[in-house]
């Protein structure tokens, strides 16, 4: 049971499309393979109103307890 305690997630923000003014990004379930996150990045990227839109960054994060994760997180 969930205690008020958030699972871990990230919310991936394109670069492309922030340095153009337009948000775009999704939050991301983290407490998952690292592989299977990184195809939710690449969706993310490929859905940008952007082209060739290839840079992101963590712009939020949840659910890590203390822990600080850094916009450029592995």
């Amino acid at each position: 049971m969930n205690h008020g305690t958030p699972a871990p997630r990230v919310y991936v923000a394109c670069l492309a499309s922030y340095n153009a003014g337009t948000l775009h990004g999704a939050w991301i379930d983290a407490a998952r393979e690292p592989d299977e996150i990184m195809e939710d990045i690449r969706r993310i990227l490929a859905a940008s109103p952007e082209p060739g839109a290839e840079e992101w960054a963590i712009h939020d994060y949840e659910g890590f307890g203390d822990y600080r994760l850094s916009e450029y997180e592995d």
